[in-house]
Parts: C-alpha cells; structure tokens; sequence
C-alpha cells in the first residue's frame, strides 16, 4: 500500500540521513525538556526494555536555616506509561537545607501562647479628654503624676552632692563618723555621686516625659492624627525560631593556691537555633472600632497616652486565626523545641502623642533642650509637673476588628 511504500522510504532516509526527523518513538526511549534548574538523568535502558528519563522533582528549599516560606508547592513527578520503567537518580542531601520536618503534640504547640490569646472586640464607650483650656492645674498634675522614683533620685542626689561639699569644707579632718565617709573617701564618695546621678540619667532617659516631646504633632491636629491611626490595618506577623541544646566542651586555666597552673575541660551546654521562619495572618477584612474620642477641641496641649489591641467579629474568625497560627506552628516546627513571638503593628502608630489645638500654641519651654537641661541640673520633677498642669490628659485605645469571612 502507499502507506507502507512511504514508511520503506522514510527508513531509507533515516538510514541515509540519521538527522532526519522521527516518525514515531516506538522502539525509542522517551526523552523530556527539563525546566531550569532540574536535573535528568540519562540512563542506559535494559535490552528491549524502554525507559522514561524523568526529571527530578523539586523539594522547596530555603537557601539555609536563616529564612523560608515553608508553603512552595514542590513538582509534581510525572506519572510514567503502562510498561515503562522508570530510571531516577537518588536525591542528594543538600548542605545547609532545611531540618526535617518535626510532629509536636498539642501540648508543645500551645507552649509560648499565654501573652496571644484571641478576643471578640467590640466598641467600646466615648472616651472624653480632661483637662482646661490652659490645663489641670499645678495641683492635679503632681497628683495625677508624682513621679515619686524620681523624687527619690532628685533628693538623693542633692543630699549626696550638698553632705559631700559641707563635710569637705566644715570638716576636712574628720575620719569618723557621717562626714568621715566623704571627707576620709572622696574617691568613694565620688563614685557613689557618680553611680546615682547615672540612674537619674537613665531614668529620665526612660520617661514617658521625653517621649511626648519627641513626638509632637505639628502639622496635624490630635484629631486629625487619630483618624489618620484608624484608617490604617492591623499587621499581624508570627515569627518562630527552633532550636535545641547541645553539650560542649571547652578548656580553660587554672590556678592553684601555690600559683601552679593547669589546664582543666568543662562542659556547658549551648542553644543551637537551626531554623527560622515568618508569617503574617491573612485576614479578610479589618474594621476599626476604637470609638470616639472627644474634648479635642477644648484645650491648648495634651498628652495623648495610646494602646492598640484587635479582636475578631465573631467566635468563627477566632478559630480561623487560631488554626491558621497553629498551621503555621506545625509547618515550622524543625527542631526539638520552638520559640513563638507574635508582632502586632499599625503604620504610624506610636504610644504617646503631645498634641497642640493649633499650630504654634505650644510655650517655647516646653522642649527636649529645656527638659535635659533641667535633668542635668537634677531639677527634672519640676520640669514634668510643670508640664503636667500645662496639658490635657487622655488614654485611648486603637482596636482593631478582625473577619475572616
């Protein structure tokens, strides 16, 4: 037939020319176009026997224990044909890949969760600003913030600096007794100013004080900044790190009581982090229910003190955040133990605020220049009541509702 005439002649050619291309594969072995980055391996088929070179499938890696998303989808390895014999070779153990996958109980995962524990939220009541237009008041202010651990510090100082001047001067030759100390030590005594002035320092560091005047508002109002916070969402972020312990040894040098020296080896153990991993919840919608926040128009300064909480709309959502983390968990669990952190953010927000009605209105003491320079001159009590009286007062807390439907 002209079938068989033409496939005689095809065969002719093939003979003739070996770069002619195939009719059929019958008879060949089935080779595949690996994608970048994936190996094949080429193998000599048995006699009579066909063979598919299959490519290697894919396991998601991490480029080490530092970083990775555990949820790439690895390739699929194809399905081979009825009959033919699959030839692949053994995957090699990559340096640095990530740890095994481990299985924690229920018990381990609910380890580290005492601080996230997930709420309903609901709006909360109007929350009003104290305060006069000009402020509180000398008097409320100090009882509103005393500030005591400060006033420790202040008068500790002054009574160290003064008792060390007089007994210097008044008594010099003294050894004994209260100003025997300062005027017998003055190195000590010295050291001791030192050491109080510095946590003085530290504290006042640390004080909510330095913190508004760090963050005054001046090209928007109280108002303004608030609504601006809501408008923003909630960024959840989980963060793991597993780890375990290992036992080392390490030498060290020893002295005797005759001055001889030896070395000796001890053992200590050691927390080895071998895998990392971040994730952050993905929710459906997010409202923000913080409730209104009135009196911002009635004064000339206040402190704005600020939270920030999120819940979720209904017991359904719970359980959506609460399986999503603990998938999460499970997927990243590649050690014998795990650390759980949590980061709660918003863009822009910040926990304390000092806000003006108007821009200008704030007096021109009330900066961080003249408030380190009364912490240096140990009169920082002063400053902050003085502030106090000046300013309106509020708290406000910024929730956050949370759907995952």
């Amino acid at each position: 037939t002209n079938h068989s005439f033409n496939l005689q002649k095809h065969k002719s050619t093939m003979a003739n020319n070996p770069s002619a291309p195939l009719l059929a594969n019958q008879g060949q072995p089935i080779v595949m176009q690996p994608a970048q980055g994936q190996q094949v391996v080429y193998q000599q088929p048995p006699q009579g026997q066909q063979v598919v070179y299959q490519q290697q499938p894919q396991v998601a890696t991490t480029g080490g224990y530092n970083q990775g998303n555990m949820y790439q989808q690895p390739i699929q390895p194809m399905q081979p044909a009825q009959g033919q014999q699959v030839i692949m070779q053994p995957q090699q153990q990559n340096q640095g890949a990530q740890p095994p996958l481990q299985q924690p109980n229920d018990q381990q995962l609910m380890e580290g969760l005492g601080d996230y524990n997930p709420q309903i939220v609901k709006q909360p009541e109007p929350i009003r600003v104290s305060g006069g237009k000009d402020g509180v008041g000398m008097s409320e202010g100090c009882a509103r913030n005393p500030h005591i651990f400060t006033w420790i510090l202040t008068l500790l100082v002054w009574m160290l600096i003064f008792s060390f001047l007089v007994c210097i001067a008044a008594f010099g030759d003294d050894d004994d007794g209260y100003c025997g100390f300062f005027a017998g030590n003055a190195g000590a005594a010295i050291g001791l100013i030192a050491a109080v002035a510095i946590t003085y320092w530290i504290e006042c560091y640390c004080s909510g004080t330095g913190k508004y005047l760090s963050n005054v508002l001046q090209n928007e109002g109280a108002e303004q900044f608030v609504e601006r916070i809501k408008g923003q969402p909630a960024v959840i972020t989980w963060n793991v790190a597993c780890y375990h312990w290992e036992t080392r040894r390490r030498s060290k040098r020893v002295t005797d009581a005759n001055g001889n020296t030896r070395t000796e080896w001890e053992t200590y153990r050691e927390k080895v982090y071998t895998w990392r991993a971040s994730e952050q919840y993905r929710y459906t919608t997010c409202i923000d229910v913080s409730g209104q926040l009135l009196g911002l128009d009635e004064y000339n300064l206040t402190k704005l003190r600020l939270r920030k909480i999120y819940g979720f709309v209904d017991g359904q959502s719970q359980q959506h955040y609460i399986q999503q983390r603990r998938t999460f968990r499970m997927m990243n669990w590649r050690d014998i133990h795990q650390e759980f952190h949590e980061a709660y953010t918003i863009p822009g927000y910040v926990d304390r605020i000092l806000a003006e009605s108007e821009p200008g209105i704030k007096p021109g003491w009330m900066t961080n220049g003249c408030y380190w320079m009364s912490n240096l001159c140990f009169m920082s009590p002063c400053f902050r009541h003085k502030m106090s009286a000046a300013c309106g007062n509020a708290e406000y807390t910024f929730i956050k509702q949370l759907s995952a439907y």
